[in-house]
């Protein structure tokens, strides 16, 4: 019961932290974050704690703290890997933003490769989207022209997946409960000039 009571607060001291840090109160919602490490970690929660330190330099980012940003996503990095959490995929993409905020693409392009790899041994298409489009502006910046073009097809066509993946779900969902959708019928946005 104990650890169940402190999971659920764990979780009360995340969602406030959220809550916060969308509000614009970026120093509560440290503390909050704060907090929720500080839990997890006498609750001896990886997860937990990986995900406290991303929220907490989601917060320093917001604030242009690019070193302490840093600083706790490189801490970071090695509890995932030294615990094997599923979040270095997600740390590395963070890393690659922190370093296009702060107009260093090359090290940007870096972390975004090491997601990469990453993301294409989990066949993960939401995060290949994306990090292919964050990729392609890097390059962009950098003037070259023709990856950029390559990486930003390559995000449209994971994000292409994404909406398929989604559909397939809707149909399977609306089966289930009697209902159903058309996947053949467009939605608006794949409609052209009426």
């Amino acid at each position: 019961r104990v650890m169940r009571d402190g999971i659920w607060r764990l979780h009360m001291l995340a969602m406030r932290g959220h809550a916060l840090r969308q509000l614009g109160q970026s120093d509560d919602a440290l503390v909050a974050y704060i907090g929720s490490y500080n839990l997890a970690d006498s609750l001896r929660d990886v997860h937990g704690m990986v995900d406290a330190q991303l929220s907490i330099a989601a917060v320093h980012l917001d604030l242009s703290d690019y070193e302490r940003a840093g600083g706790e996503l490189h801490r970071a990095l090695k509890l995932s890997e030294r615990h094997a959490t599923p979040h270095a995929d997600r740390i590395l993409l963070v890393l690659g933003a922190r370093a296009s905020m702060m107009q260093r693409n090359d090290s940007a392009l870096h972390w975004y490769g090491r997601a990469l790899q990453l993301a294409e041994a989990a066949r993960d298409s939401f995060l290949l989207a994306d990090l292919h489009y964050n990729m392609g502006v890097a390059y962009d910046q950098l003037d070259s022209i023709a990856l950029a073009e390559t990486h930003l097809a390559a995000g449209v066509d994971e994000a292409a997946r994404v909406r398929v993946v989604h559909g397939v779900i809707a149909a399977r969902v609306g089966a289930a409960d009697g209902g159903g959708v058309d996947l053949a019928r467009p939605v608006a946005s794949d409609r052209g000039p009426d």
